[in-house]
């Protein structure tokens, strides 16, 4: 026979020859059985040599069924006999060209004595059995193996609604191993959403679809599926079995959902909170989103509270296109659409209470438009009155120009008129001073003279001061520049003072450096400010004083002149009033000294006009010092072989 397999199936010998029906079986009995038996049979004695065969176990040999020899009997009969045991055989044999499966039962045969006498085997056809066998493991295997690949898990429930199957997914799916939820009911382990419909159950046996079912596994994590079913019922009976289903794992999506809300919530919130009010249109331009400032805004546009309200339509109620004139608010609709939908720059519009907002709007990634509203009332009341406050200075310098125009013709005009006479009553004194005509007789008359021409030169010199310091005032004065020796300037100013000293009993000094560099300035106006100096230090100096002119370089190269009295001095209150024009420190009533208080104001004007400074230092009854200070730009370099300043370019 083919290739076969065997094993033992344990049977315990009969002890006594009545419990065992093969002691008294007749050999014609015996054969009578196993030719009618439609599997292949056969009788073999105990040594295995074969008694009898029936037709299939003939046809199986390929024996005919004449003949007279007898195939040989399989070897597990000769196992039985020996060892007293049932044996199961395989083998496997080709039947009509198709390989064939054959499980052989070879069972000993008893005397009265327990000896084995023969032993009967029967072969079974179980190829079929096998293949189906085969067929429903493969077909297992292969659910098996979709149901690990699937996305989805995959669950059976019986009539009472307990999870009998769950295939390995649903550890993902609902964070519990699969075999610890056997016998658990649906609804124990976890629970639909609030809007599922119809909740299923046991008593419904309705199929159901994409239901979200939710679960929270051991450690609190809460899971959410999508699942779906249907009812099973037995094929034979009718009778209802539960339900089989999938599910789908959609924890992540509901938690993208959730962040999703949260972060609209929140958006929200900001958009709300913020001051500026806030518009979103889609690409179609449709209204999608605003908050309450917005609204605050524009009052006046109906449904904003319905969806999607068009911006043209929201445009065509706004204040700042109803109170244009109707013949040009279409064309005022048409600029601000076409502002909206390529906005380059910012637009300011009226609300309906007249406060003003300003519109800054920026495209979307998806075509939207997004609008910002900040309100600019204050603003624009603020330029409104920045407008007329400047309507009020432009007047005011119009007419300070005005008066300075006219203050120039006045001044130009009055000078030739005082001017004339004056040098008239100048040059009357030079003739009557010289006698030109003959002797004036009496003696006093040379005192009047004298006091006419000190009166006239003095009114001359408070009209030049008047002219210089308008024009010093307005601008008007120019440096005529030149290089400058200062110890050859100074000189020639003390001699101009030393008469005016001389009878006041004042002492004049200098401690100008012979060596001190030359600077680049006008010259005329230099000694104009150094006289000036000279003359009201010598003024307020009291005989017995002394009146110091000096001269230094910083370390900067800047140049310092000074003019430093020992006269009475002034208080820290009253320095600022000697340099404010027009101003007298001393009583008008009771002051000893003539002038127009232009003096250190004049000079001031003067020393800036060279770029430099001037200020005043002085300590109540100690004295003052008037620094003149010029810039180094201002001062010359030295030739290092003469000595002398190098000219400027």
């Amino acid at each position: 026979m083919p290739s076969t397999s065997s094993k033992q199936r344990a049977r315990p010998r009969r002890a006594s020859p009545a419990a065992d029906w093969t002691a008294t079986l007749s050999p014609r009995l015996a054969v009578d059985l196993v030719s009618a038996l439609p599997e292949p049979a056969y009788l073999a004695d105990p040594h295995g040599a074969l008694l009898f065969a029936n037709p299939p176990y003939r046809q199986l040999r390929a024996v005919p069924i004449g003949a007279t020899a007898l195939p040989s009997a399989p070897p597990s009969a000769r196992e039985a006999a020996s060892t007293g045991d049932t044996i199961e055989s395989e083998v496997t044999v080709s039947i009509d060209g198709r390989s064939r499966v054959l499980v052989g039962t070879h069972a000993p045969i008893f005397d009265d004595r327990g000896a084995v006498i023969a032993v009967g085997g029967v072969f079974r056809d179980v190829t079929g059995l096998r293949e189906a066998t085969s067929a429903a493991t493969g077909l297992a295997e292969r659910l098996d193996d979709l149901t690990r690949l699937m996305a989805e898990w995959t669950f059976e429930v019986d009539s009472a609604f307990r999870f009998r199957a769950l295939s390995a997914r649903a550890l993902e799916a609902l964070g519990r191993p699969p075999r610890a939820l056997i016998g658990k009911g649906f609804l124990e382990v976890g629970a639909f959403a609030e809007d599922a419909t119809p909740v299923p159950s046991p008593s419904s046996r309705s199929p159901f679809r994409d239901l979200v079912y939710r679960s929270t596994d051991a450690a609190g994590v809460v899971h959410h599926s999508r699942v779906s079913g249907v009812p099973v019922f037995d094929p034979v009976s009718g009778e209802f079995r539960g339900f089989r289903g999938i599910g789908v794992d959609i924890s992540a999506q509901v938690a993208a959902e959730m962040a999703a809300a949260n972060a609209q919530m929140r958006l929200m919130e900001a958009i709300e909170s913020v001051s500026e009010g806030f518009a979103l249109y889609d690409a179609d331009d449709r209204l999608i989103l605003c908050n309450s400032r917005f609204r605050e805004f524009f009052p006046e546009i109906d449904g904003l509270g319905e969806q999607r309200i068009s911006f043209e339509s929201a445009l065509r109620q706004m204040r700042c296109i109803v109170d244009v004139a109707a013949d040009e608010r279409e064309a005022a609709v048409q600029r601000r659409l076409a502002a909206h939908r390529g906005p380059e720059h910012p637009i300011e519009e009226r609300l309906a209470d007249d406060r003003w907002v300003l519109v800054n709007e920026r495209p979307t990634r998806d075509g939207g438009i997004v609008s910002v509203y900040t309100e600019i009332s204050e603003l624009k009341r603020r330029e409104r009155a920045l407008a007329a406050a400047e309507h009020v200075q432009r007047d005011a310098r119009e007419a300070a120009e005005s008066a300075n125009k006219a203050e120039s013709a006045f001044l130009a005009n009055i000078s030739h008129e005082l001017r004339t006479p004056l040098n008239a009553i100048i040059g009357f004194f030079e003739i009557m001073r010289n006698e030109l005509f003959g002797p004036l007789g009496v003696a006093h008359y040379r005192d009047y003279v004298r006091d006419i021409h000190d009166s006239g030169k003095h009114l001359l010199n408070l009209i030049n001061d008047i002219l210089d310091f308008s024009k010093a005032d307005a601008g008007k004065l120019v440096l005529h520049e030149t290089d400058v020796s200062l110890p050859a300037v100074v000189a020639r100013c003390q001699r101009l003072m030393v008469e005016i000293a001389h009878r006041g009993g004042v002492t004049l000094t200098c401690t100008v450096p012979d060596d001190c560099p030359p600077f680049r300035a006008d010259e005329r106006k230099i000694k104009q400010i150094l006289l000036n100096l000279l003359s009201n230090a010598v003024k307020f100096t009291p005989a017995g004083g002394t009146v110091t002119t000096g001269a230094r370089t910083e370390a900067d190269g800047s140049l310092t002149l000074s003019v430093t009295d020992t006269g009475g001095g002034m208080r820290p209150e009253d320095i600022p009033k000697a340099l404010a024009p027009f101003v007298q420190l001393e009583d008008p009533m009771t002051r000893r000294h003539q002038g127009t208080g232009l003096g250190l104001p004049l000079t001031k004007s003067l020393v800036e006009l060279h770029g430099g400074t001037l200020r005043i230092e002085s300590r109540f009854g100690l004295g003052t010092t008037v620094p003149a200070h010029f810039p180094a730009a201002r001062v010359l370099p030295v030739n290092s072989e003469t000595g002398a300043g190098i000219p400027s370019a």
